[in-house]
């Protein structure tokens, strides 16, 4: 049988992607058809805050001194507080929401709505 898309997909792809550049002795960009990028590149690094009330999510994130922030959410129906009340405390920081499969076709469409939101 063939997995639905989802976590447990996705890490067995990662896994055998992983096996098949060991095997052919090849690094992983060059077994997907990607350019690599040089050893000395820069990556902007997000500070991960996990899944936590909406009032505790937002004082952490005042802390923060990235100017990217990683947002979990989970589908409890307490994201779209999540992300205005995160947002609220650090307007000009990036969000990146992770729904840990949490959004589904019936509350996408309003959870993207709120993420896009600036206050």
């Amino acid at each position: 049988t063939v997995l639905s898309p989802g976590a447990a997909r996705n890490a067995l792809d990662c896994a055998l992607l992983d096996i098949n550049s060991q095997k052919k002795n090849m690094t992983l960009e060059a077994l997907i058809g990607v350019p690599s990028l040089p050893r000395n590149h820069a990556f902007e690094m997000a500070y991960t805050i996990g899944v936590d009330s909406p009032d505790k999510m937002a004082i952490e994130s005042e802390s923060i001194q990235e100017t990217l922030i990683k947002l979990k959410c989970c589908g409890d129906g307490y994201d779209i507080e999540r992300i205005k009340k995160v947002r609220g405390a650090c307007p000009k920081k990036q969000l990146l929401v992770d729904v840990n499969e949490g959004w589904n076709e019936s509350n996408i469409q309003t959870m993207i709505s709120v993420s896009k939101t600036q206050i």
